[in-house]
């Protein structure tokens, strides 16, 4: 790779198609059924790793930008008030849970509080910081 830009799309495609591989295993392998926000970070995520791989192949200068990081903005404020929410923290007032699957559902639980929406916000938020990392280091 020869610049640090380049190197961000790598690392966005790469947590992206993590991300996407994991909620995938999460639904179609384990058999966990997404509820309403999930399925909303998975609209936001989803094409964040098609729109890397296409930037990191074509080494467009702005995708991050322009395309990746308002993805990552929502995707990553849904996640954040899924956990709070899953936390008990705020309560479920945007949104009511229709879907048959409640939004505070806790199907997998790591270290006592690492769920599934937490992962979510943590890989939006790696995405992001590439973004900025790539846009400081750029001399566009």
């Amino acid at each position: 790779m020869k610049n640090k830009k380049q190197l961000c799309y790598y690392l966005i495609f790469l947590i992206s198609l993590t991300g996407t591989i994991a909620s995938l295993y999460f639904s179609e392998v384990l058999g966990y059924i997404p509820c309403k926000l999930c399925n909303f970070q998975r609209i936001f995520l989803y094409p964040i790793t098609i729109i890397s791989l296409v930037a990191f192949i074509n080494k467009d200068k702005n995708a991050g930008i322009r395309y990746v990081l308002p993805l990552a903005i929502f995707g990553m404020a849904i996640a954040l008030y899924h956990y709070l929410l899953q936390l008990n923290i705020i309560k479920e007032t945007i949104t009511k849970c229709n879907s048959g699957i409640p939004c505070k559902e806790t199907y997998f639980k790591l270290f006592g509080f690492v769920t599934i929406p937490l992962l979510s916000f943590i890989n939006f938020s790696a995405i992001i910081f590439f973004i900025v990392l790539g846009k400081k280091n750029s001399k566009d």
